[in-house]
């Protein structure tokens, strides 16, 4: 036998040996609410635990796809512009999906149904309903700060289409648009506000158009805004609004200006650190006409002060607790601070929003400032203000357990339960819903919570607490005393 018939025996006896033993996936890719096939669709393998390294294809002209893969579990997924990332098996649009298992030399079918992303369509018109041809529009996400999704601009008749949105609530604003000395259409939200809090939002859902929706800009003029700064050491004045925020320098004399501000709600912030003193101003305004006296006045920075106080007689400091904060308000400037029990800090003015860090063994019992029950994790630090806050924490926590069973009472591993407590003051204080993932024998434990009644949910593909309808009357139940310990059996 000569040596090119053994080079191509080998080659071929090599072939077969390196796919000996793989599995293999294949199926089609097809839209949600049609069932069309989705040709050149990319299709994801990826392992969910070891070293092995993800495997993709793309589908055929059919939507039809075959991959080969070792023996493992594996998330599933597809994708295709203008559709939702799909995961095989998931409940939700976000969600992780169901991992499958591939034997050794088996065969595993899928049919994966992508959702469309959403899109809104409407008109921009005058004041007589006459299309606004090549006017601009933006979509944000209806959260604060703002966050700009997607944008663009109408066509001849006034009307435009933005597509690509993944579900939720969107406020829609237009944009601004010079008319000459009789000023211009000014940005204006969906609903005719110009301001963000005003606005009419709009849900998004997946394989879905939101129609007919009318924008009418209102009119006027852009604005200025000047005004001086009375303290040293600041040299840059932040001018907060709906959906950014500016910038001006401060000269030598210490003036500042800001020019063609839409009509609106704003808060203006300066700040200097001189030899360790922290100095603020802050003020919250409605721009409606030119103003050109402002005077940002200096104080101290807010000083907050943590005070912890702990069972057993324990020294405040002994116990290794602490408050984050994050400031939420003015949106734009995302802030941060972390204050431990006998410590303080100077934060920067505005609206904090804060969450316990509660050592293993305790919970957090009651938060006060200046004395007071404070059931909202929001406050607000205004310059020269000093905050007196006080974390009482009990070691005395409750605990959930608990087994995750099928209807054919099989444990369900990997799912996420959930805990939200009932009573809307005592779930402030949790700041985020306690949880715990299912073990391989379905069970899960849950330490660290205070006394009181609880709601209990599952979310088998990963969903966040945000996504489960907690008004639901379905959800189960389950009493917590001080201390004490409760049991709960649970189905999907």
């Amino acid at each position: 036998m000569n040596k090119s018939v053994l080079l191509r025996l080998a080659l071929l006896f090599s072939a077969a040996a390196s796919g000996a033993g793989a599995a293999v996936v294949e199926g089609k890719v097809v839209d949600n609410r049609t069932g069309t096939p989705l040709a050149r669709s990319r299709v994801l393998l990826m392992p969910v635990r070891g070293a092995a390294s993800q495997i993709s294809a793309y589908t055929d002209a059919r939507g039809a796809f075959r991959m080969e893969a070792p023996a493992g579990a594996y998330a599933l997924g597809a994708e295709r512009p203008g559709y939702a990332f799909t995961w095989y098996g998931q409940r939700v649009w976000n969600g992780r999906g169901t991992p499958i298992v591939l034997d050794q030399d088996g065969r595993f079918g899928a049919e994966i149904r992508l959702h469309r992303l959403g899109a809104i369509t409407g008109e921009i018109r005058d004041e007589n309903g006459a299309g606004l041809w090549d006017f601009p529009v933006a979509v944000y996400h209806d959260t604060r700060p703002l966050q700009l999704a997607a944008q663009g601009k109408s066509d001849d008749r006034g009307v435009f289409r933005i597509a690509g949105l993944s579900p939720g609530r969107y406020l829609l604003r237009t944009g601004y648009q010079e008319l000459g000395e009789e000023g211009g259409y000014l940005p204006t939200f969906y609903g005719g506000s110009i301001a963000a809090e005003s606005a009419q939002s709009i849900e998004v859902q997946l394989d879905a158009e939101v129609e007919g929706l009318v924008l009418t800009p209102q009119t006027g003029h852009l604005l200025r805004l000047k005004g001086k700064v009375t303290f040293p050491g600041s040299n840059l004045v932040r001018l907060y609004g709906d959906v950014e925020a500016l910038s001006s320098v401060v000269d030598n004399a210490g003036s500042f200006s800001f020019e063609r501000l839409a009509p609106g709600s704003y808060y203006l912030a300066a700040e200097s650190k001189i030899s360790g003193d922290y100095v603020t101003a802050y003020q919250r305004l409605w721009l409606k006409s030119d103003l050109e006296d402002i005077q940002l006045e200096g104080a101290p920075a807010p000083l907050l002060q943590l005070r912890c106080r702990a069972p057993g007689g324990r020294p405040p400091g002994a116990l290794p607790a602490s408050v984050s904060l994050m400031r939420i308000v003015p949106a734009g400037e995302s802030r941060a601070e972390q204050v431990r029990c006998g410590s303080s800090a100077r934060l920067a003015p505005g609206t904090w929003r804060m969450r316990a860090s509660t050592p293993a063994g305790f919970y957090l019992q009651a938060l006060t400032l200046h004395g007071r029950p404070l059931n909202s994790p929001e406050l607000e630090a205004l310059p020269g203000e000093h905050l007196e806050l006080e974390a009482a924490f009990s070691d005395k926590p409750a605990t959930v357990e608990g087994k995750l069973l099928d209807a054919n009472q099989q444990p369900v591993p990997e799912a996420t339960i959930y805990l939200r407590a009932a009573d809307s003051a005592l779930q402030q204080r949790l700041a985020a819903a306690p949880s715990a993932r299912t073990g391989a024998d379905g069970s899960f434990l849950i330490r660290g919570l205070p006394p009181g009644r609880y709601l209990a949910a599952v979310s088998l593909d990963g969903g966040s607490e945000d996504e489960i309808d907690w008004n639901s009357p379905l959800l189960p139940t389950v009493q917590l005393e001080e201390g004490g310990k409760a049991s709960i059996t649970l189905s999907p």
